[in-house]
């Protein structure tokens, strides 16, 4: 059903793109019978016997019946199977894949063919709209995950809390902040998703309560928001918050979202706080602001950058850029990290943790970053 592609033995070993798997389904029934256990927006399992490393990043193309051409995904290995295991469980060996990137033309073939296959077997023919909740439905069955959404409008309360219930989420609401912590004590939820501005109690006030009590810190904390400049979404992330949802969105948008950030906590539940994830969007925190709060913090780790085909790896230590792995053979040291200073879209992961490597920059990212803003002043 899946392997590694035949490429070289030095692409295959590259830190960048360690595999291609190319995953086959023999037919529609595969597809339908495991694809609510094995393939979703968020991941998938790949049925294989050539295992990765935890956390190697892989390239993933999905063949799916019935369809031209191939579903791609960035994607990294979350969980390992081997045979032995995998015969405790009555299951076939293979690994659990986060996506850490899926177009959004690839996402929405892959979700509106998952609605295809559900419904055909009822022989319905839904609308569009049905479609995408009868999917959504059937990818949430899984992990039944319950969340706490916290927000000051009733009417977008109601509409959130409608729509993410017909994806297969349990929710709660809370109209402020006040009310949110009352539930969160009551009853840990898995994820919370709130508002920032509310009475009573604000968001930040409720992050900050969350992050300093120890059986409520290690929850994802996603904000609702329509924050406009990048120095609150950066306070958001100092103070500890896991990622953003802009306001306006839609429920493709949030589920897939939540999804991802859900299947790192599952696979990761206890991590501490210092070594947790860092992700969002590029649009809404900019690299060159980001990468100078990482500085002002002497962060350590990898920042993986993605956007469409794209992909990069930034080491750092203490602060400092000291390597930077990119699919780019006409661009060498500091030239990388201007060229990936200009990406003004794309989603980026820090995995925080002790970075050995030799420092092939050589600059300071102050002077980097002054640098580039020299370089875009000129322009």
């Amino acid at each position: 059903m899946s392997g590694p592609s035949d490429e070289p033995p030095q692409q295959r070993a590259s830190p960048r793109i360690a595999a291609t798997f190319k995953v086959q389904y023999e037919g529609f029934d595969q597809v339908q019978s495991e694809y609510t256990e094995d393939l979703s927006r968020g991941g998938m399992f790949i049925l294989t016997r050539s295992f990765l490393p935890l956390n190697t990043v892989i390239q993933c193309q999905l063949h799916l019946p019935g369809t031209e051409g191939a579903v791609r995904a960035i994607g990294r290995v979350v969980h390992v199977l081997d045979p032995r295991a995998a015969s405790a469980l009555g299951r076939r060996p293979g690994m659990g894949v986060e996506f850490l990137d899926l177009p959004r033309e690839d996402a929405d073939r892959l979700l509106g063919y998952l609605a295809r296959i559900t419904t055909a077997a009822a022989h319905a023919k839904p609308d569009a709209r049905a479609l995408e909740v009868a999917a959504a439905t059937h990818l949430r069955k899984r992990l039944d995950a319950d969340l706490l959404v916290v927000d000051d409008q009733p009417a977008y309360l109601e509409q959130i809390g409608l729509a993410l219930g017909r994806a297969g989420f349990k929710v709660r609401t809370a109209e402020n902040g006040l009310v949110g912590l009352a539930q969160c004590l009551k009853k840990a939820p898995d994820l919370i998703l709130c508002d920032v501005n509310m009475p009573h109690m604000d968001g930040w006030t409720l992050l900050r309560i969350v992050r300093s009590r120890p059986t409520l810190a290690p929850i994802p904390f996603v904000f609702l928001t329509q924050l406009g400049g990048e120095a609150e979404r950066l306070k958001g992330y100092k103070l500890g918050v896991d990622d953003y949802v802009t306001k306006p969105h839609d429920l493709d948008v949030v589920a897939g979202r939540l999804d991802r950030i859900l299947a790192r906590y599952e696979n990761a539940p206890t991590r501490a706080m210092d070594t947790k994830t860092l992700a969002g969007d590029l649009d809404q925190v900019s690299l060159p602001v980001l990468l100078g709060y990482l500085a002002d913090e002497k962060r350590s780790g990898v920042l993986l950058l993605v956007r469409e085909h794209e992909r990069a790896m930034l080491y750092l230590s203490e602060g400092r850029v000291i390597r930077v792995d990119l699919e780019r053979t006409d661009l060498t040291g500091t030239d990388k990290v201007h060229y990936l200073l200009d990406w003004a879209q794309g989603r980026f992961e820090l995995a925080a943790h002790e970075v050995l490597t030799v420092d092939e920059i050589g600059v300071s990212m102050r002077d980097l970053l002054a640098a580039h803003a020299g370089r875009s002043a000129a322009s």
